[in-house]
């Protein structure tokens, strides 16, 4: 979007004033034309739907205010939307509506002003109290006697709805349509109800044309049948979400919400209602109602929303700075400051002219070789045109005084909050602080603009350095103190928080959760202790992390799939597909349809091979020090189990898969006849074990149940996503799924799955349905279900896998429950009573009838396993050198068994982005490598490692080449004695050498 200029808001000013003493045009008559103008030019530039909302609001007020200023005001701003030829000529692409649009909210901040009463809202004005009376007295009528067949209201309310069409993403417009599209569904339904009868009311006063308010005015004609259609809904759905209120009132706060338009790639998105309701739970009061300034949103995912609500907190945070109006600076003289946004010159000074207090700038200009000085002297009240910057900076730009003839452009922020002067950003003292990876930060601040600023340009932010320096995003606030402050953990915000005027500058902190706070539970302990409001945001896979903020008082807000259905989203637009805020909105549109069912594969062989299994895990339980031996043996038993189970492929017809079975098998039979160690009934248990594995693996050599389930999951003919448990399960299934034998074997499969390891399923990954081939984990399935991964996910189960989702589900429920669930809502957002209360607690479906399966063992066996691969692969490490020394690790786990030892100081090269091609093509010239620390990589990052430099796998090669195990050994005591002798005699190694050589 064209930024406006200081000179073009006045010379826009101009023509309004003009518009005020133009010929007059009847208001019916203007009404009518602006309802048109409306209908016939809503296209897809991102801010007409404030536009539209904005014209009905004005309309409004010449409809029923009798305040001859705001009569004045709104007649002019709408006669300016209606002229062609104005600043920018509305057939101008893009920009032709944009001065419209400012003239329009400039009359509503001017309507405010001569009201005293805010008049911006998300929803609809509000009928006056007599038209309110009048418009129920005739619904009652039409409930007791329709005014047509329901075939003729149907035909009716369906013309209503196309009518509208264009401009049904403005917000009470879009919740009529939803309404009279759910009415014409309640009629289509057969019955004589209560919700019959008011949807047959409700849809004859839409269709009559004589009612409260004519419907010949046009749109705003529309605003008594938007209150009879809520007002029937209530009937209907007596307790509503709330969220037109909670919508009103956090606009009513924050007024600039209305008017804060995105843009990415040249597309503009509005904010939607999501963001809004989110917005509300981060007001400056946080918590000011239930009592606790720590909050805690539960989300779907949480994508760039916690950026996005730091960016609105921060807005909010200046707005009631300036409404405070105690933003004033002091500059010292000779401080360099930047004048209205752009020249750069210096502060020279105060001094008195004819008893007037003025300032002089300075600024000086190399002419033929010398420096000259030239000054300008301007009235201490235009001091907020200044803004202090860095001392290196040099002089330069030409300053206007008369703002009338100022080239310089409306700053983002002046132009949100329709501030007469600039904001004094210098003058704020207080901060937002953001706890967020800075890397995806600072990219959605400098990907997303505001009026054609990136984000980083339009407020000063940064982020906290690891010697406690602030870096600041942008050349253009150097020298000026941040008010949005970024740190890449809580560890750093507790260091900030705590020293210095840290804390008690402060107004906020909002926590980026991504399953990383659990990680870090001192420092969140820390972070409690400071007396600073708290907005921590997360998922709800991420158990450990809600646990955790329970267990610290939280307060929750939990997103449900539910609620994310009853919001009103801007219609899909396919333009907006490279607007990172537009596409993370269509997700989470995705997840609030999104529905997971299960299917339960019935394979007796499979129920065997777990309760002889599970009954070996309960004698080793039973030990009171599990011998290495009767361990190994189980993890191998479970590993091998999980990959019976998960397969979907014959596995006959799999030569990898089918070795990789054989072989687990091989090596359970030789632990068990070579065991020295074990019971009696532990061994007879442990060869049960073996046998009916080999047993399950004998039955899925050629009917694989899960892949006939498969087989009738393609044959849909739809696009079908198949997530396996890792990439080589997936280029396996993958690889037989496309060859002769499966077509052959299961014709009727139209379609071919893209199959993917479940790493892979991210969360804008799917957009098919998908099939998830078994129980992958109990880390990795919660990330799959919570939400669904796709709009219809499928699981493929055992009965006995079937009892570990329903062990899930209740656990979940139980938790949320724990949490609060709804109970917690009216604390945090108000509207006591309004909210849809959950059920009584539900019971946990019982599938222990058949395998006698324990949910939790589940765990038991993931753990178990987990841990065995784990000391494994410690004993490994350490098997080396006695002389090496020791270095604190961690392990990180890779895909196919594969790991590495990583120390906290590692910078891991991290190429995700690369590979997944999240780069535009024309900024892949630009991407670089990334490196992050060990705590910020998280499941399904890809790293990068250069060939040849792990050291084990040379030793590793070096001891396959030696052979034998003896070598080793012997070297290193020639290593030691060669080391003692040269210290001994005092040689270099080069004359050990010649010594040796030499026979000596």
């Amino acid at each position: 979007m064209q930024q406006l200029s200081y000179s073009d808001r006045s010379a826009i000013l101009e023509i309004v004033e003009h518009l005020k003493t133009a010929s007059p045009v009847p208001d019916d008559e203007l009404l009518r034309r602006v309802s048109a103008f409306l209908l016939a030019h809503h296209a897809h530039a991102g801010f007409e739907h404030a536009l539209t909302r904005d014209a009905i609001a004005l309309s409004n007020h010449l409809r029923v205010t009798r305040m001859p200023e705001v009569q004045a005001a709104a007649r002019a701003a709408l006669r300016y939307l209606l002229q062609e030829d104005d600043f920018f000529r509305d057939t101008m692409p893009v920009v032709g509506l944009q001065d419209d649009a400012y003239v329009l909210s400039l009359a509503l901040h001017e309507i405010a002003g001569l009201t005293g009463v805010p008049t911006t809202h998300y929803g609809a004005p509000h009928l006056t109290d007599e038209e309110t009376k009048l418009a129920e007295s005739q619904l009652e009528r039409f409930v007791e006697q329709p005014r047509c067949a329901d075939e003729a209201l149907v035909s009716g309310a369906r013309a209503f709805c196309d009518r509208i069409r264009n401009v049904a993403e403005t917000g009470y417009l879009g919740r009529m349509r939803r309404n009279v599209e759910l009415m014409i569904q309640i009629l289509g339904q057969p019955g004589t109800s209560d919700a019959h009868l008011w949807s047959r009311g409700a849809l004859s006063y839409l269709v009559c044309p004589v009612d409260v308010i004519p419907d010949d005015l046009g749109l705003v004609g529309f605003l008594d049948d938007r209150y009879i259609l809520d007002t029937a809904m209530t009937m209907i759905q007596p307790q509503p979400d709330p969220w037109f209120r909670i919508l009103d009132e956090t606009i009513e706060r924050w007024p600039f919400l209305n008017w804060l338009i995105l843009s990415a790639h040249g597309t503009r998105h509005p904010l939607s209602e999501f963001v809004i309701a989110n917005a509300a739970l981060g007001l400056g009061q946080l918590g000011a109602t239930c009592g606790s300034p720590q909050v805690g949103v539960v989300l779907p995912e949480q994508g760039l929303l916690p950026v996005l609500l730091t960016f609105i907190a921060t807005l909010g945070m200046i707005q009631e700075a300036a409404l405070r109006e105690n933003a004033s600076l002091e500059f010292q003289k000779g401080q360099k400051v930047l004048v209205d946004g752009k020249a750069v010159w210096i502060f020279d000074g105060l001094e008195m002219v004819n008893d007037r207090p003025m300032f002089r700038l300075t600024r000086y200009r190399r002419m033929r070789g010398v420096m000259t000085p030239s000054s300008r002297l301007w009235p201490v009240d235009k001091l907020a045109r200044l803004r202090p910057t860095d001392a290196d900076r040099a002089t330069r730009g030409d300053i206007v005084y008369d703002m009338a003839r100022n080239p310089a452009p409306i700053g983002s922020v002046d132009r949100l909050f329709h501030s007469e002067r600039p904001i004094q950003f210098g003058g704020i003292k207080r901060q937002i602080l953001s706890v967020a990876n800075l890397t995806r930060a600072r990219e959605i601040m400098r990907g997303l603009r505001l009026y054609g600023e990136r984000l980083s340009d339009v407020i000063p932010m940064g982020s906290v350095t690891h010697d406690g320096d602030v870096d600041i995003w942008s050349q253009r606030w150097r020298g000026t103190e941040a008010v949005l402050l970024f740190v890449p953990g809580l560890d750093r915000a507790c260091d900030f928080l705590e020293e210095g005027e840290g804390g008690e500058k402060t107004a906020q902190l909002i926590v980026d959760g991504n399953g990383a706070i659990a990680r870090q539970s001192v420092s969140l302990q820390r972070v409690c202790k400071v007396d600073v409001p708290v907005l921590a945001i997360t998922r709800e896979r991420d158990h450990r992390d809600l646990e955790l903020l329970s267990d610290r008082g939280f307060e929750f807000f939990e997103w449900e799939h539910q609620d994310l259905r009853d919001l009103l989203w801007p219609s899909p637009n396919e333009e907006a597909n490279g607007h990172c805020v537009r596409t993370y909105e269509r997700r989470l549109v995705s997840r609030g349809l999104a529905s997971t069912i299960t299917r339960d594969i019935p394979c007796e062989e499979a129920i065997g091979a777990y309760d002889v299994l599970r009954k070996l895990g309960l004698l080793r339980g039973e030990r009171e020090d599990p011998i290495d031996e009767l361990t190994g043996f189980v993890a191998r038993a479970w590993e091998l189990m999980c990959m019976l189970t998960q397969s979907v492929v014959p596995i006959g017809h799999c030569e990898a898969l089918k070795a990789r079975v054989t072989g687990g098998l091989a090596a359970l039979t030789t632990v068990v006849s070579a065991s020295r160690f074990m019971s009696t009934e532990e061994r007879r248990l442990a060869g049960q074990v073996t046998e009916t594995l080999t047993m399950l693996s004998d039955r899925l050599q050629e009917d694989n149940p899960k892949a006939g389930a498969l087989a009738e999951c393609l044959s849909g003919g739809s696009d079908l996503t198949l997530i396996c448990h890792d990439a080589q399960a997936a280029l396996e299934t993958s690889a037989y799924w496309t060859s002769n034998d499966a077509r052959t074997r299961f014709p009727a499969c139209h379609k071919t799955p893209e199959t993917i390891p479940c790493t892979a399923a991210g969360d804008d990954t799917i957009i098919s349905p998908a099939v998830v081939v078994g129980w992958l984990g109990k880390r990795r399935i919660p990330e799959l279900l919570h939400p669904p991964v796709s709009p219809d996910l499928t699981l493929l189960l055992y009965d006995f896998e079937l009892a570990w989702y329903d062990g899930l589900q209740w656990a979940c429920e139980q938790a949320r429950r724990k949490r609060g669930g709804r109970g917690t809502r009216h604390r945090l957002l108000g509207s006591e009573g309004m909210w849809h209360q959950s059920g009584a607690a539900g019971t946990k479906p019982d599938r222990s009838g058949e395998s006698e399966v324990r949910p939790a063992e589940l765990d038991d066996f993931d753990d178990l396993a987990a841990e065995y691969r784990r000391t494994r692969a410690i004993a490994y490490a350490r098997s080396g050198d006695v002389d090496e020394p020791d270095v604190d690790a961690t392990i990180h786990w890779f895909a196919n068994g594969l790991y590495a030892f990583l120390t906290s100081k590692y910078k891991a090269k991290v190429v995700t982005h690369l590979l997944e091609a999240t780069a535009s093509r024309d900024g892949l010239t630009k991407s670089e490598v990334r490196r992050a620390e060990c705590q910020d990589l998280s499941v399904g990052d890809y790293l990068l490692f250069h060939r040849g430099s792990d050291a084990d796998a040379i030793r590793v090669t070096a001891d396959e080449i030696l052979k034998s195990p003896d070598t080793r050994s012997t070297a290193r005591l020639w290593q030691r004695a060669l080391r003692r002798f040269r210290a001994r005699e005092g040689l270099t190694p080069q004359r050990v050498w010649e010594r040796l050589k030499a026979g000596s």
